[in-house]
């Protein structure tokens, strides 16, 4: 199944660097991105992307922190990890 989602952001992106890890947040225009967790709905509202590089790798994103309002109305952080232990030959999950 092949899907898409297109994002606005606004702003400029802030970027701290911290040895080989490089963060980049973005405010997202409200309504853009809904996140959704157990069934409920999440209206995120700002992303920060952490990218890592290792061993001189190419830079890769590595884990997304949201900030959302929950059904309720309350702000709540979600984050969605991106890079997952490869498995190897005989490895279990």
């Amino acid at each position: 199944m092949e899907s898409s989602v297109d994002l606005s952001a606004t702003g400029e992106p802030v970027i701290v660097q911290e040895d080989t890890q490089v963060h980049v947040g973005i405010d997202l225009r409200p309504g853009t991105l809904t996140l959704t967790r157990n069934g409920k709905n999440f209206a995120a509202y700002h992303a920060l992307v952490q990218f890592a590089s290792v061993h001189a790798n190419p830079w890769a994103a590595q884990e997304v922190k949201f900030s959302a309002k929950a059904p309720d109305g309350k702000s709540v952080g979600l984050t969605v990890e991106l890079l997952v232990r490869a498995r190897t030959s005989g490895e279990g999950w």
